[in-house]
């Protein structure tokens, strides 16, 4: 479900000429947006963000299927605004990656 959003987010992005990728904060909004009628309180709501944070980590690190793309500049000291960059990468799905 992740990946054919994103994909699609990739193409819509594309046709428009703006960056191509989605945002990791982007990628976990729109997923709790599409459960958002299946979560009935904060609790759940907060599992729901774990789960789909666990769910990207693994997507990245594990599986390989989702890049983030970090930009960085060794020319200067890291500062606020890169450190929020880090924390918040673009994502991007796998070129080679073929859904089932």
């Amino acid at each position: 479900m992740l990946v054919l959003h994103m994909r699609g987010e990739v193409a819509r992005c594309e046709v428009e000429g703006s960056d191509s990728g989605m945002k990791r904060s982007d990628v976990v909004t729109w997923y709790l947006e599409q459960v958002a009628d299946q979560i009935e309180s904060e609790d759940e709501l907060i599992s729901r963000k774990n789960l789909i944070e666990k769910l990207i980590d693994r997507l990245i690190y594990h599986d390989q299927v989702i890049i983030p793309l970090k930009t960085s500049n060794l020319s200067r000291l890291k500062g606020p605004a890169e450190e929020q960059v880090d924390n918040d990468p673009l994502l991007v799905v796998h070129p080679n990656y073929v859904v089932d």
